[in-house]
This record gives C-alpha cells, sequence and structure tokens, in this order.
C-alpha cells in the first residue's frame, strides 16, 4: 500500500468514529447540527506560508463542524513514493465565535531523514501550534480583512541547542469576492524565528517570509458539491524566491 492509501485510511479510522458519535447525537437532538466536509484538491506545488514544500500533490481532508466547533484531518502526498517523497497528515480541532477562531493543530510531516514516521518519537517528528485569528468582516461586510498568529509549541521544531524554538507566522488576510466571477486573495506573512530554528525563515528574529496575490472560483453544483479553482504567486522576501501555483478540486 503507497503512503498516500496509508494517510487516507489513517484519516477515516481517526475521523469517522468521532463524526459517528456526534451524528448519532445529531439525530436524537434537534438543537444540534453537524455540518460534515470533505474535499480533495490537486495542486501544481505545495506552498505553505511561503515556502516551497513539495511538487504535484493531492490534499485530501475531511471533518466536521458542530456549533462553532470544527475538527479537520488534513493530508497531503506528492506523487513520488519512493523514500524520496513527502507526505504529511495533520489534525486540527477549532473553536469560532464573535469572528475570533482559536486553534490547536497537531502536524506530522517528511522528517529530514526523508521518512514519515508518524508513529515515531513525537518530539521528532509531531510539531503542535496554537493558532488564534480574528475576522473583521464578522462586524464590518466591508472590511474583508482577517489577522492572526500561529505558534509551536512544542514538537521538532527546535533550536540548535535542542530547545522548543516557538517559532511564530503573523498574518494579514485580504478576502474580496468580485461580482461573483472570482474571489482575490491577499496575504502578508512574517515569522519569528530564534535559535536557528528556520521553520520558515533562514534568518533570526522578524522577517516577511510571504507576500501571496491570488484567485479563486468555486461552481456550485446543483446544492451537493462544489468545484473548485484557484491560482497564486507567493514571494517569500525572506529567501528571495518567487513560486506559482495552481489548483483544482471539490468539496462537499
Amino acid at each position: 500500500m503507497n503512503m498516500i492509501y496509508r494517510i487516507i485510511l489513517t484519516m477515516l479510522v481517526l475521523v469517522l468514529p468521532a463524526f459517528s458519535v456526534f451524528a448519532a447525537e445529531t439525530d436524537s437532538t434537534s438543537t444540534v447540527k453537524v455540518k460534515p466536509e470533505l474535499s480533495v484538491d490537486l495542486v501544481s506545488a505545495y506552498l505553505w506560508r511561503g515556502t516551497f514544500v513539495s511538487n504535484v500533490s493531492i490534499q485530501p481532508a475531511v471533518g466536521f463542524s458542530v456549533e462553532g466547533l470544527s475538527f479537520e484531518a488534513w493530508a497531503s502526498s506528492d506523487f513520488n513514493f519512493s523514500d524520496g517523497g513527502y507526505a504529511e497528515l495533520d489534525f486540527t480541532a477549532a473553536y469560532s465565535r464573535w469572528g475570533v477562531t482559536l486553534s490547536l493543530t497537531d502536524y506530522c510531516w517528511t522528517n529530514a531523514d526523508g521518512k514519515f514516521a508518524y508513529f515515531g518519537k513525537y518530539r521528532d517528528n509531531h510539531y503542535l501550534e496554537l493558532g488564534a485569528s480574528f475576522d473583521f468582516s464578522e462586524y464590518f461586510s466591508k472590511v474583508p480583512i482577517s489577522l492572526g498568529g500561529d505558534v509551536m509549541l512544542y514538537g521538532a521544531n527546535k533550536t540548535d541547542n535542542g530547545d522548543t524554538a516557538y517559532s511564530t507566522y503573523l498574518f494579514v488576510a485580504y478576502n474580496q469576492p468580485i461580482r461573483n466571477i472570482l474571489t482575490i486573495d491577499v496575504e502578508v506573512g512574517a515569522a519569528i524565528e530564534r535559535g536557528n530554528a528556520g521553520l520558515y525563515s533562514p534568518n533570526n528574529g522578524f522577517s516577511v517570509v510571504n507576500v501571496c496575490v491570488g484567485a479563486s472560483k468555486s461552481f456550485d453544483i446543483k446544492g451537493k458539491i462544489n468545484i473548485n479553482l484557484g491560482a497564486h504567486i507567493v514571494v517569500n522576501p525572506a529567501t528571495e524566491n518567487v513560486y506559482f501555483a495552481a489548483a483544482a478540486g471539490f468539496s462537499i
């Protein structure tokens, strides 16, 4: 069984039992509404916070939301199924209310040795992140701006002497539909690094790592499925790199 099948199977095994519990509660309690979510994207390049991660990849996600609480399993895998391939499996729990979202994410991706060791030592293979964001459009419909920050609390994000680096990503994002034709997305992100952790930037201290401009379009198919298309240009001033990525997928 290749890497992507193992990732998808793990996602289903871990998420579906929890979804079944919530679904059962929904049947007996009319006030609780569970919204299941499923999506699959194909991207020409996997870019994350100004960093090039891998070449052409498939990225499935499955989860649910209920009363402002959401849970999602997200994965990415390129099509190189040898030891040199890239794989990632993340789990996120989040709560949103009054425009504020708090999240806790467990990341696991192919390590520096080229191995995807999900069940290896946590401190060497996982990254635990706390995130917070605020969406101004919750209160001001003409201000489609959000800002937030994410900090690595524990795991493989280490300084050069082995301490937790607490690498931090801060962002301001703009998201604006244009006459129901497409949506324009702009994000500017900066990193705070220490101890040569190098998660987002090769530099210690504060540096801008992500200037992203993109456009996307979603096609609703009979109210049951959405076909999503998009493209982004990313500039990383810290590494002086420029990237382009296109994406196509569906969501229900």
